[in-house]
């Protein structure tokens, strides 16, 4: 979002106060509660007639705010998309969208789950040790696997024209991580570890770039994974989009560090399930190296470096694994 002076940013967000107390009085709710104001949305928690729901509102137009405004709408149509679908196990695992809007600025009033989250209180990366268990990871492959199975036929033509594909490794993540590699080799204490970098990333990327795109959350992290009666429900879908099938089970089997059994489960059940394609492993170990050198990049920004230093450190085990061709240790 570009930078604006003092006083026009004053008049945009009254605009935006404005605007919420609109969709308030159409709808008919009230803020009980405001857990989130800017700097990108308003998030606040509202009722009406005893109905407990959840309000999200960008505080900035898409004239303004092209990016908040896209990951929004992304959420809101495949919700949508899901609540009209064959898929019963995918809808009553994700929150209902009660009502909403595209155009100028997003926004959407969906359903409340009073719910435990996942996460260790404090943190959004840890999951609680008790997540680690069987029947979650069944939950786990199943709600992933049926999510994998949808085909882009299937969404609306309104959906698919803000979903992208990312084929190609160099434009879609190298130019992430090259800027990096200075910081990761410190954390590293590996001076010069980046030509590595660059012979073994090399090496995999045919894999990355001939892998099938199936539809990923992208960001199945501990405070997104709310516990219901028959499972969980998955939330904050704005970052939806079309990647490799191993995306997310990577990002999970890396939150398992501390339970490796679980983490060999969770792996097998996706290889079984991707039986035919050849270049599983290459694919599940590129994935598994960008993601580890993300979450190290992450361990230096991140405001709770406690939270994520158990995730940062097994990714550099995996990282040097991975460099001293050692993948079988992986799985």
């Amino acid at each position: 979002m570009r930078k604006e002076n003092p006083k026009i940013k004053k008049q945009r967000l009254q605009a935006a106060q404005d605007a919420i107390n609109d969709i308030l009085l159409k709808e008919g709710y009230r803020i009980i509660k405001e857990l989130k104001y800017g700097p990108r949305f308003l998030l606040a928690e509202v009722t009406k007639r005893n109905q407990r729901a959840l309000l999200k509102v960008c505080l900035f137009t898409n004239t303004l705010d092209k990016r908040t405004n896209l990951k929004f709408s992304r959420e809101i149509l495949f919700l949508k998309f899901l609540a009209r679908s064959k898929y019963r196990f995918l809808k009553k695992s994700v929150p209902k969208i009660y009502a909403s809007g595209l155009v100028p600025r997003t926004w959407y009033i969906r359903e409340y789950w009073p719910g435990k989250t996942q996460n260790v209180e404090g943190g959004d990366i840890r999951f609680k040790p008790s997540f680690f268990n069987k029947d979650n990871l069944d939950w786990v492959f199943k709600f992933f696997s049926a999510l994998q199975s949808i085909k882009k036929k299937e969404l609306p033509a309104e959906l698919r024209k803000l979903l992208h594909r990312s084929y190609n490794f160099n434009r879609q993540l190298w130019r992430y991580l090259e800027p990096h590699f200075e910081l990761i080799e410190g954390y590293l204490r590996q001076p010069g570890v980046t030509q590595q970098f660059r012979r073994t990333i090399k090496e995999y990327i045919p894999a990355y770039n001939r892998a099938t795109q199936v539809l990923s959350h992208q960001e199945p992290y501990s405070a997104h994974f709310i516990k219901n009666d028959g499972g969980f429900t998955l939330i904050d879908w704005e970052n939806i989009n079309w990647v490799n099938p191993v995306h997310d089970p990577v990002a999970l089997w890396m939150r398992a560090y501390d339970h490796p059994a679980w983490q060999h489960q969770l792996y097998l059940k996706f290889k079984r399930h991707y039986r035919n394609l050849r270049q599983f492993d290459e694919l599940w170990i590129i994935e598994t190296f960008t993601q580890s050198c993300f979450n190290i990049v992450s361990y230096y920004f991140h405001h709770d470096t406690e939270d994520l230093q158990g995730l940062a450190m097994f990714s550099e085990k995996k990282i040097k694994e991975i460099l001293s061709h050692k993948p079988e240790t992986l799985f």
